[in-house]
């Protein structure tokens, strides 16, 4: 039998169920001690006798869900954007990948998928690169291997380099 690691919710469930199959208690508390009716406490003791503590764990549990981009697309967004997109905004290399590459994402999933590599958007505020840089600083401080800190160490470099690309006005009143 493998070792069941509980979480505390679920170790709830199964400290109460197991307490009153072993007590022969009442099932009314345990469905108020648990917010459950009295068949759904019916349910987990017919559980926990088939299963054991198994049986209190989640079924979805260290799974990824089926919409979730694998790593292999992950790398081909951010080779697309680092190739041809490049000087691009988020929201116009979405529309890019929808029309020209027939890639349909969120906004939000490409801005992710990119920051996450530490790819930032022509348009990326000052607190965004200081706040990315500060997590960079750390890892580098965790870094084990020489290796790993030169990869950061450029990282860092590349948050440094990059600028908004934004239009300032010349004149005080200026609208752009």
């Amino acid at each position: 039998m493998r070792k069941v690691e509980l979480r505390m919710n679920e170790k709830l469930k199964y400290k109460v169920i197991k307490k009153l199959v072993e007590t022969n208690g009442n099932k009314e508390r345990a469905a108020v001690a648990l917010g459950r009716s009295v068949r759904q406490i019916d349910r987990m003791i017919a559980g926990y006798k088939a299963k054991g503590k198994e049986f209190f764990i989640h079924g979805n549990r260290n799974r990824k869900p089926v919409h979730a981009l694998t790593e292999a697309q992950k790398t081909e967004i951010e080779q697309i954007y680092l190739s041809k997109y490049f000087d691009c905004t988020y929201t116009a290399f979405t529309e890019y990948l929808a029309q020209k590459e027939n890639i349909t994402l969120s906004v939000d999933e490409v801005r992710t998928i990119l920051i996450d590599k530490y790819i930032f958007s022509p348009r990326t505020h000052k607190s965004t690169k200081k706040r990315i840089k500060k997590q960079l600083l750390k890892e580098q401080e965790k870094a084990k291997t020489q290796r790993e800190k030169v990869k950061i160490q450029a990282k860092i470099v590349a948050t440094e380099d990059a600028h908004p690309r934004q239009p300032r006005c010349q004149y005080f009143g200026e609208e752009i």
